[in-house]
């Protein structure tokens, strides 16, 4: 018979039941974020070290249809080193090769090849998710820092993961610049590049070894910015660290 199917009263009953389940997630992560500095946080950026900072911009360009949003080098007061920040809707990825011989970048390289270095996590507040960490047994790295130019102030904290791997605290409510300090604008696309519609980052997967998680590791991994399954997956040339892009 034509007309809206009728609702039954177990239909109603589990609607009910969804919409009050809801607002309670609602309510409860509403006073965990009150407490709990990483209750709401999310991606800020992939930071790759690679060989060819140039030249891994032009292949995630071509082949993922990522657009060139800004450059850090020489030029913008950054002596040893370049990045170029690549954006596609919410993911952005920075590119980044050394200018000298020896230095963490260098090194990196020298024994991962090509591959992620920072896990950035963008945060309400630095400093209290920096604080939380450590005493959840993160490893320091950096602490907070204030990084200032004419469009405002950008705080970063730095805590070690597993092998050589980092995640960063990204704060930017106090600057309206295009990324951080030492960045200018430098939009680049590849008109004829197909454009597989990558949205977000979904989740980040580290590979370890048996009985290999540390303390700092545990209480980041409990964090909220992991999201639904995944189903475009970008892998890196590093053997320990995927991440995935959702579209």
């Amino acid at each position: 018979m034509g007309g809206a199917r009728p609702t039954s009263p177990y239909a109603r009953f589990r609607q009910g039941t969804r919409r009050s389940f809801a607002k309670s997630v609602r309510m409860s992560t509403a006073t965990e974020a009150r407490s709990n500095p990483l209750a709401q946080i999310d991606w800020d950026y992939i930071e790759f070290y690679v060989g060819n900072a140039k030249q891994a911009a032009h292949y995630y360009m071509s082949a993922f249809g990522f657009e060139q949003v800004a450059y850090a080098g020489p030029e913008t007061g950054v002596r040893d080193r370049v990045s170029y920040l690549l954006a596609q809707n919410k993911l952005r990825f920075v590119l980044t090769a050394s200018l000298v011989l020896d230095d963490d970048v260098a090194r990196h390289v020298a024994l991962h090849g090509d591959g992620v270095k920072d896990i950035a996590i963008l945060v309400e507040d630095a400093d209290a998710a920096f604080e939380m960490a450590v005493r959840g047994g993160a490893r320091v790295l950096q602490r907070p820092t204030a990084f200032e130019d004419n469009n405002g102030r950008l705080i970063r904290a730095t805590i070690a993961t597993y092998g050589d791997t980092v995640h960063s605290f990204i704060q930017r409510d106090g600057y309206a610049g295009i990324f951080a300090p030492g960045f200018v604008e430098a939009h680049k696309s590849i008109p004829t590049a197909k454009k597989p519609g990558l949205s977000f980052i979904d989740h980040c997967v580290g590979n370890v070894g048996w009985a290999r998680w540390t303390p700092g590791a545990i209480s980041t991994a409990g964090s909220s910015a992991s999201r639904s399954s995944s189903r475009s997956t970008i892998r890196t040339s590093r053997p320990n660290t995927r991440h995935f892009a959702r579209r």
